[in-house]
């Protein structure tokens, strides 16, 4: 699903201006925080958005988890194909991610809403010592009608 204003209502924290080399770990609410946000959804759904994601090496994957104190739920791996011309010629790459079935997983495990969710971001496999990804927003929207 493409993420524009007429689509999708930015919900949730908002981080700006990221660097990640080996591995990004954000405070992503609670819980029941994520939970309402779902509820709220117009079509039942809610995506994670990184954008402006920029490096100077091809070939990373980047895979982002959703963690609430012992669970650890898989969102996605996204192959960053062409994030080096995205870099140098555009805004970088853009990536959504519907979350929905990760909070269903969280629903599912009876955690407390006042449960304190990470969103951990990381390469696949390690990048060199020289590279870093830069990311100029990850958000969290819902679906609007």
């Amino acid at each position: 699903m493409e993420i524009t204003e007429s689509t999708a209502l930015q919900v949730g924290p908002v981080f700006q201006h990221l660097v990640l080399q080996q591995h990004l770990v954000l405070p992503f609410g609670t819980v029941g925080d994520l939970l309402h946000h779902l509820q709220q959804a117009d079509r039942g759904h809610l995506y994670l958005l990184i954008r402006g994601i920029r490096g100077s090496y091809e070939g990373i994957t980047l895979e982002a988890y959703l963690r609430a104190a012992q669970e650890s739920v898989f969102l996605a791996a996204e192959g960053l194909y062409g994030l080096k011309r995205a870099s140098l010629q555009g805004d970088g790459l853009t990536v959504s991610v519907d979350i929905t079935p990760a909070l269903e997983a969280l629903q599912q495990a009876a955690l407390q809403p006042q449960t304190a969710c990470t969103l951990l971001l990381q390469p696949r496999f390690p990048l060199q010592d020289n590279e870093i990804l830069r990311i100029e927003q990850i958000a969290l929207f819902a679906d609007v009608a």
